[in-house]
């Protein structure tokens, strides 16, 4: 509704699953959380008005009790927020055939 360039957001599960199918070792997972306020998120995609509009409504409803939205949001210096949640995740190769293509790819650049 925000942004149509986010068709599809991940889940960590669907993260770890392209790291191990991909030959990577997970060597970090964890999450970030960065504090957003609403109108500064909805600002930064040029969110336009009619959607932006409802999702001031939606995120005002669940903060009074409503329909959960998932994005928990609440109330800080007379604004709406929420926690915008990020999954890290940081591998390595564990496929040695493949860090050797790479190695080999390398030393021609």
């Amino acid at each position: 509704m925000r942004d149509n360039s986010h068709t599809k957001t991940l889940t960590k599960s669907e993260m770890k699953k392209l790291f191990t199918d991909n030959q990577l070792e997970i060597n970090v997972c964890d999450n970030i959380t960065l504090p957003k306020k609403l109108d500064n998120w909805l600002d930064l995609t040029k969110t336009p008005e009619q959607a932006k509009v409802k999702i001031i409504n939606f995120m005002k409803d669940e903060i009074n009790g409503g329909k959960l939205t998932c994005f928990k949001p609440y109330i800080k210096e007379n604004a709406i927020y929420f926690n915008h949640i990020w999954a890290v995740l940081i591998g390595t190769f564990t496929n040695s055939m493949l860090i050797n293509q790479i190695k080999i790819f390398k030393a021609f650049l």
